[in-house]
């Protein structure tokens, strides 16, 4: 699906900065959120090789999330935003790997994904070639039709596959993290997370 999207953007603005947002997140604090993807897209530009991943600063050592560990800080002059490298990523950790990570302030992965299309094409390059060749397919498609017919074939053939998982964690040194702090970010992935959410104004 990332793949579809960036293929299809490329064939009308090869300069294009792209994000990629998860639908089913919460954040009480909508200007720290504003304030934290506009430096990713201010980050990207100006470095046109990187990925650059929104990361929530974490309040609790928390095992069902994704986690960002973070490497030093980046002294680039024209970053107006803190800045760090990515040492690696954790996928739901086990309890003594989230521990150890919360005290090395790592990041909860908000899985937002802002750079340039030649950011995210050699991304796919260094870690699933195949997928780099489709979206040079889609993004060669002169029709509509041909687009729709390329797109089938990609999906007959690409085996399933965590963007997350099988690219980001395969080349953490294309990636930087841009920290996001007291946003009162959620990921609403269980019944309950969403109850939380809603629960201060229905008690209002």
């Amino acid at each position: 699906g990332i793949t579809f999207a960036l293929g299809r953007i490329r064939r009308t603005d090869r300069d294009a900065i792209v994000g990629f947002f998860p639908s089913d997140h919460h954040y009480a604090d909508l200007g720290m959120f504003r304030e934290a993807t506009a430096a990713a897209y201010r980050v990207a530009a100006q470095n046109r090789d990187r990925l650059v991943l929104v990361g929530a600063t974490p309040h609790s050592p928390e095992q069902d999330y994704g986690w960002i560990e973070a490497g030093p800080a980046l002294a680039w002059p024209e970053a107006d935003h803190a800045v760090f490298a990515v040492n690696r990523f954790w996928e739901k950790p086990e309890a003594v790997v989230a521990n150890r990570v919360f005290r090395q302030r790592a990041l909860w992965n908000t899985f937002i994904t802002v750079g340039t299309l030649d950011a995210f094409r050699g991304a796919l390059a260094a870690t699933q070639p195949e997928l780099g060749d489709w979206l040079d397919h889609i993004a060669a498609a002169t029709t509509d039709a041909d687009e729709a017919r390329i797109v089938d074939d990609a999906y007959a053939h690409v085996p399933r596959l965590c963007f997350s998982a099988h690219v980001l964690a395969a080349a953490p040194s294309r990636c930087v993290a841009v920290p996001l702090r007291a946003s009162g970010w959620v990921d609403i992935g269980r019944p309950d997370r969403l109850a939380d959410v809603h629960r201060p104004a229905l008690s209002a």
